[in-house]
């Protein structure tokens, strides 16, 4: 149970982490091979019939042939629910209210209880979900597609995830704020829209009873005719559906179409226009085109009040009409950002935050909880989450292990961090940048970027110049980063930190050295970033929302820059990349960046060594990589580590090989007649040179016995083939690989697993 947990609070950190990543790492928009085959299938096999579009799952090979019956697994967690429900009789009201509307709609249906003779069956495990933070639908079934026997693959394990087709939320975020007139509005249930061709409903039953008292007596098997929150691959169907609807408007309504393909993101829309008539002409046509795919919207919300009123009088099904938070307290959320519609702000919601808070425990487990629920990928409060994020950083030095209590030097910067939480909800920052197309003439993007020994960070403004000579200026983002523990000078750090700068929007491209200028530190608001503040000093600080007050005035104002300060820029520039160049010459004398020795699994280790050579190909190459992993970067990983782990051990016979293409006569491996292919790798030959089988088969890899690389591949390949025994695993070895005493170390290694 313990791993299950610290694997949720990793994949928290990991979103966490790459929420902070959002609008710095390059968007990968190119669809691999495989993603161009799963949406070239899905358009073949999507129809529309009886008013809604039937789609089918999206299957692995032939892994549908062989999925295996969850009923055990389904039955057993169903009867502690029925237990849950016996106990609390509101709970199964709740419940049974939504499986019954389910039932009345259509979404499900009951069916025989008995095996599938044909086909693949799966039976989904549920629970609730209860969302306090709602005005409707509290309760919320959550089914688990991802259950599975030991051994066997789950139904999410079966289907491919498919191509991410949603559009940036970074960029999506900062659309949403630039028109004077904002809207959002929900695609009502969603997914359950969608209706699941009849080839696919087997894996998608469930348990339920009209008795929890006796539910085995009283058992019944209903199944989804509609496609489910759940299954994995359910958000790539039901955005491609839309697209693929879509299509049909890119002439009759070229403008909401082109707001739909940009702006939907899973089931929310978010748009935006210049005057109330034509924000309501684009809810009329939005309305128009999801009702002919038979898809209802609901919730609509803006911060027009005339527009708000235009809605409800045709008959639009509105969010509550007052968000404010200091009326009815109802939180509506944009992609997870709070947005008071009446104040238009962005603010921020932090009971449940509060709530966990109130459990506090000062242990390294409870501070990265912690850091994993924030949310905030715009960095509106970014000098309030630094001293978290210098926090983890510090917490992570000092080794602790999971449970263990923090040292006093850390509970007490945390304990005030977290006293602070409660004003949080103080600080606000406006969602419209503050300008129209008719009235602005000129709109720039000032970046302002500081840096300390702890972190260093970069915050960015629109400056708009309006026909009447006035200015205004307003928050745009801001990044914030931790500063590596290895020291590094000032200079390098105030670097780093223009360069946080310059990848938001590629201002290397679109400027000259000549733009970029020293700005006092008591008027730069990246000094807040990299310093870090308290709550109710960025509550209050202007500088950190409208940027420094000389940037609203004329330019004659502004502080003096002397062109000196740009030549000196030059210099230590072309000084650091001089150092660069002699750290590269004397690389192969330091000491490794990954060492076998920290890794435990072999997949991990092939995982990490690709992602490290993709960032170093990315800041060699104009085209970047981004996303998951390819098959050929893996296999090159694997390359990499079989031809180090040959250099150590057999380095002498690689050399005579490249020389004499023949080992000395006193080597250990003589008798297994050594060779390398046209890759450099060390290979042995035997007697199946002449055979029809594959070169791995022919003549294998060499690999040592005494190798920490060599133990990783056979604990995983042992692993992989269920647990299989020291026979079956060396088998699958010997398909690419040999080692000497190989029966003895497969033994060895399964036993000490």
């Amino acid at each position: 149970m313990k791993v299950v947990v610290e694997e949720g609070i990793s994949r928290q950190l990991e979103t966490f982490w790459q929420l902070e990543n959002l609008g710095i790492e390059p968007v990968n928009e190119n669809l691999n091979r495989n993603d161009d085959k799963i949406l070239q299938e899905f358009e073949e096999n999507i129809q529309f019939r009886d008013g809604r579009y039937v789609v089918q799952l999206p299957w692995k090979g032939n892994l549908k042939e062989s999925l295996d019956n969850n009923y055990g697994i389904a039955y057993e967690r169903f009867s502690k629910l029925c237990h849950k429900f016996q106990n609390d009789q509101s709970l199964y009201t709740k419940y049974k209210n939504v499986v019954d509307s389910y039932v009345e709609q259509n979404i499900v249906e009951r069916v025989p209880n008995t095996n599938v003779v044909d086909g693949a069956e799966f039976y989904l495990p549920h629970r609730a979900v209860i969302r306090h933070d709602r005005s409707s639908s509290k309760l919320r079934i959550v089914f688990d597609a991802s259950s599975h026997k030991r051994g066997k693959f789950s139904l999410n394990d079966s289907l491919h995830i498919g191509p991410n087709l949603y559009p940036d939320l970074f960029e999506l975020l900062l659309s949403f704020r630039k028109h004077p007139i904002a809207f959002t509005v929900d695609i009502k249930q969603a997914f359950l829209n969608v209706e699941l061709d009849d080839f696919d409903k087997n894996v998608t039953k469930f348990l339920w009873t009209d008795n929890p008292e006796s539910f085995s007596e009283s058992l019944e098997v209903l199944r989804f005719n509609r496609v489910l929150f759940g299954i994995n691959s359910s958000p790539f169907l039901l955005t491609a559906t839309m697209k693929y609807h879509l299509k049909k408007y890119s002439s009759l309504s070229p403008q909401t179409h082109e707001l739909l393909n940009k702006f939907l993101y899973v089931d929310d829309v978010l748009g935006g226009q210049s005057t109330v008539s034509s924000a309501y002409t684009t809810s009329v046509e939005c309305v128009q085109i999801f009702n002919e795919a038979n898809i209802p919207l609901h919730k609509w919300a803006t911060n027009s009040a005339e527009l708000r009123e235009l809605w409800e009088k045709n008959g639009f099904s509105t969010e509550t009409s007052s968000n404010s938070i200091g009326q009815n307290m109802i939180n509506y959320k944009v992609l997870g950002i709070s947005w008071d519609t009446d104040r238009d702000v962005f603010y921020f919601d932090i009971e449940s935050l509060l709530s966990f808070i109130s459990k506090r425990t000062d242990t390294k487990r409870f501070l990265l909880q912690v850091a994993g629920r924030i949310f905030d990928p715009l960095g509106f409060i970014a000098p309030y989450v630094i001293r978290l994020k210098i926090l983890i950083q510090s917490i992570w030095e000092t080794g602790l292990l999971w449970d263990q209590e923090m040292p006093l030097i850390i509970k007490k910067p945390f304990n005030e961090w977290c006293h602070e939480l409660k004003d949080l909800r103080l600080v606000s920052i406006p969602r419209f940048y503050d300008f129209t197309d008719s009235n602005a003439t000129n709109i720039q993007l000032h970046c302002f970027s500081d840096s300390s020994k702890k972190a260093y960070g970069t915050v960015i403004y629109s400056r708009v110049i309006r026909t009447d000579g006035t200015i205004t200026t307003s928050f745009v983002t801001s990044k914030s980063r931790v500063a590596p523990l290895k020291t590094l000078s000032l200079p390098r750090l105030e670097l780093m930190g223009a360069l946080l700068s310059a990848r938001i929007e590629d201002i290397q491209k679109l400027t000259e050295p000549s733009k970029w200028h020293h700005c006092p530190g008591k008027e730069n608001p990246a000094d807040i970033i990299s310093r870090g503040i308290s709550v109710r000093e960025l509550k209050d600080s202007e500088l950190w929302r409208h940027g420094p007050p000389w940037l609203q005035q004329a330019e004659q104002f502004w502080p003096k820059f002397e062109k000196q300060n740009v030549s000196n820029l030059d210099l230590e520039l072309k000084n650091k990349f001089r150092d660069i160049s002699q750290n590269e010459i004397i690389l192969e004398n330091r000491e490794k960046l990954l060492s076998l020795d920290k890794f435990s699994s072999y997949f991990k280790l092939l995982r990490v060594t690709a992602f490290v050579f993709r960032f170093i190909n990315n800041t060699r190459d104009t085209l970047k990589k981004s996303g998951t992993l390819e098959t050929e970067e893996l296999k090159k990983s694997e390359e990499y580590w079989i031809k180090e782990i040959q250099k150590e051990t057999y380095a002498s016979e690689i050399i005579d090989l490249e020389k004499a293409q023949k080992v000395s006569d006193c080597s250990k491996i003589r008798s297994l007649v050594p060779c390398l292919d046209d890759r450099k790798i060390l290979r042995i030959k035997g007697r199946l040179d002449e055979s029809e089988l594959s070169l791995d088969e022919k003549q294998p890899i060499l690999l040592p016995s005494n190798s920490k690389f060599t133990e990783l591949l056979i604990l995983y390949e042992h692993t992989k083939n269920f647990h299989s025994g020291v026979t079956a695993t060396l088998v699958m070895l010997r398909r690419k690989f040999w080692m000497p005493k190989g029966r003895q170390l497969v033994k060895k290694v399964i036993k000490k697993f």
